[in-house]
Formats: C-alpha cells, sequence, structure tokens
C-alpha cells in the first residue's frame, strides 16, 4: 500500500513572508510542495478509510492508483488543479461519513468523483515539462491547445478557454462541475422564492464583451501590477464569470484556486475582485500550513462590509484581503492617473473598514502563535497604507 508522505518542516518559510505579494520564487516552490503533499496525504487517508470499512469499488480505486503511477512533477501540477484537490476533498468528506457509506445512493457521488479523476490525470499526464516551478506557474499556450483538442471529448464537462496573456495559466471555467460548485454556494445567499435565482448566475457567460472586460483587467494587472500578477497566477487557476445580485464574488475553500467574479464595464472594479478572491485563496492556503486561529471559536461578531454576524474567520479574511486590494490600489495610484479620486476613495474607505476589523480581532481573538505573528505583520501592513 502506498504510504502516507509526509510534509517537510519548511521552518525558513515564515507566515509573515507570505502577508504581500511574494518577490521569492523558492517560496512558491516551497508552497507548491507543500500542497502536493497535503493533497496526497488527504487522498492516502480516504482510501485507507474506504478499504478499512470494506468499502469495495475497483473503479475508484483503480483511479487513485493511476494519480500514483504518474511522475513527481505531473502530480505537482495536478494537485493545482481546482477540480482535482476538490475531488479529493469530498472523495476524505465521503469516507469519513458513515451514513453516505452505507447509502446506496451513493454511487452516484462516487461516480462524479471518479469521472473528475480519470478526465483530470489523463489530461493532465501530457504536461511533463515542470521541472522548475517557473514552467510550472507559466503554462505553454501552444502545447495547452494542442492537449485540449485531443482531449475535448473526454474533457467535455471541464471544457475551459485560455486567455491569451502572457504565460498565463488563468482559464474560464465553463464546465458542469464549476457551475455545480457556484450554484452550491450561491445558494446560502440567493432568493429561496426564485428558482432560477442561482442557474441565471451562469447564464451569461457569453456575452460579447465579456472576455475581453476579463482580458482587459487581467493586463492591467500584468502591465502596472505585476508583483500582484504573480500572486495571482500561482493562488487562482480558474475564473468563472458570474452576475449576480447575491455577490460579486466568492471563492469555495474546498475548492482551492477556482474564484467567481463578476466582469464588470468599469476595469477597476473588476481588478478589485480579481485582487479581492485572489487573497481569499492565498489566505486559506496559509491556514492550510499555518493555523492562525485556536479552534473551536464559535462566537460571531459585527462586520464592517456583512450585515450579519460574522465567525472570527470571517472577520480576519475581511481585513487581509481588504488590506490587499488596498495596497494594489495604492501601488495603482503611481502608475495611471486618479483624477477623480476613485482609486484613493476606495482606499481610505478599505482603510477605516479594516482597522475596525483589526480592532475586533485584537480583543476576541484567540490566535496561535504563528497568527499573533501574521495579526502584527498584517498591523503593520494595514499601517503603511496611508504612509
Amino acid at each position: 500500500m502506498k504510504t502516507a508522505p509526509e510534509i517537510n518542516n519548511q521552518s525558513e518559510v515564515k507566515v509573515s513572508d507570505l502577508l504581500t505579494p511574494i518577490h521569492d520564487s523558492r517560496i512558491y516552490e516551497v508552497l507548491e510542495h507543500r500542497w502536493k503533499t497535503l493533497v496526497e496525504q488527504q487522498l492516502f487517508v480516504a482510501v485507507s478509510m474506504l478499504k478499512w470499512n470494506c468499502f469495495d469499488h475497483e473503479e475508484l480505486f483503480s483511479a487513485v492508483d493511476s494519480y500514483w503511477h504518474l511522475s513527481t512533477e505531473v502530480r505537482l501540477n495536478l494537485a493545482r488543479e481546482p477540480l482535482f484537490s476538490y475531488a479529493v476533498n469530498r472523495l476524505l468528506y465521503f469516507a469519513s461519513n458513515k451514513e453516505l457509506l452505507g447509502d446506496s445512493k451513493s454511487w452516484c457521488y462516487i461516480e462524479s468523483i471518479i469521472e473528475i479523476f480519470n478526465v483530470e490525470i489523463e489530461f493532465f499526464f501530457c504536461y511533463q515539462n515542470t521541472s522548475s516551478v517557473q514552467s510550472t506557474l507559466e503554462y505553454d499556450l501552444a502545447q495547452q491547445k494542442k492537449i485540449k483538442i485531443q482531449k475535448e471529448k473526454q474533457r467535455s464537462k471541464l471544457e475551459s478557454l485560455a486567455l491569451d496573456l502572457p504565460h498565463a495559466s488563468f482559464r474560464f471555467g465553463e464546465g458542469d462541475y464549476y457551475r455545480e460548485i457556484g450554484e452550491h454556494f450561491l445558494e446560502k445567499y440567493s432568493d429561496k422564492n426564485s428558482a432560477l435565482s442561482t442557474r441565471s448566475a451562469f447564464s451569461d457567460l457569453h456575452c460579447p464583451n465579456l472576455n475581453n472586460r476579463l482580458y482587459q483587467s487581467l493586463n492591467l494587472i500584468l502591465m502596472h501590477l505585476p508583483n500582484w500578477y504573480f500572486d495571482l497566477q500561482f493562488f487562482t487557476k480558474v475564473i468563472v464569470p458570474i452576475k449576480t445580485p447575491y455577490a460579486t464574488g466568492f471563492s469555495v475553500d474546498i475548492c482551492r484556486g477556482l474564484i467567481f467574479i463578476t466582469v464588470e464595464n468599469n476595469i477597476l472594479d473588476t481588478v478589485d475582485h480579481l485582487i479581492h478572491e485572489n487573497a481569499h485563496n492565498k489566505l486559506d492556503m496559509i491556514n492550510d500550513f499555518y493555523s492562525i486561529l485556536e479552534p473551536t471559536q464559535g462566537s460571531t461578531f459585527i462586520s464592517p462590509w456583512r450585515e450579519d454576524l460574522r465567525p472570527m474567520e470571517g472577520i480576519l479574511h475581511g481585513a487581509y484581503v481588504f488590506t490587499c486590494v488596498s495596497h494594489a490600489f495604492v501601488d495603482l495610484q503611481n502608475s495611471i492617473n486618479d483624477s477623480n479620486g476613485s482609486l484613493k476613495n476606495r482606499i481610505n474607505s478599505y482603510y477605516h473598514q479594516v482597522s475596525e476589523a483589526l480592532a475586533t480581532i485584537d480583543r476576541y481573538a484567540k490566535l496561535t502563535n504563528v497568527g499573533k505573528e501574521f495579526v502584527d505583520a498584517l498591523h503593520k501592513w494595514h499601517k503603511a497604507i496611508l504612509v
């Protein structure tokens, strides 16, 4: 049986090193290997639990075995794919739930996991050129188009369009699984009386100017905020455009690297959403490796950004992501004309909101030692906005 991998102790990477846009590609490399190891640990535990409970599914175990036969380089790339990590997360949830294990309807659940495994593994088996972090981060677009044609039938449900940006790894998420994940999330916030409230969020993905507006927004980040673009490339793999009154954007913690955003007419709004949702993905990954909050903090608190009360994790996320957006806009002020004060107004508004959130964190949060280091660094970074 495959032995469970261990996460190497990379003590030279401090949590404070990850707060701002990362400048050292070696840190990205460490994070990439850590994430691969974490996904593989989850996969190993899930399969072990299934076998322990005598859950026999030859096709599922065959799909998992095919992953372990891939090269280390391909597994490194594949583990970072949102749908693959999502399938592993769902498999672990299934293996941990005895009610699901004994439910005959659960076979449909397993079949969707197998489909993701098989399609993603076959697709990424073609990627062998990941000998360095640079090649991992920068897809060869020509090869990607070739593989896309070759695998079109197998990957029909996971189809995506590469954006023609230099070294871009971003893709439009158009597949059924992306919709399913997004609809499930939106159900929590949508009008329960409207049967079309969630499905309509994905109904306008092919409007003529949408692709162009997203391209322009990403290109603005590339040209004027290169450090933020590099961070965006690493922590976001798939972008799903949405149009709904219930959210301008969101990310899903069980599908890391996937973001849903509204592509606005105002490019700055779209840039705001991209930086914002990418920061959620980044903080989720940071928290996977460095626990910031002590467990079992069930209380809820007033949020500067929401009408409903939020858990401490939500307050922490808000403080971090709006600090990221504020700093990105401060950097942008140095590159573009802000004659109407749009950037300045956003920066000031976000600054006061984050100050309120940090006060709540200081007063009520139960932080780990690493969490104290993180929040202290966040305070300093936040204060630097108005310097």
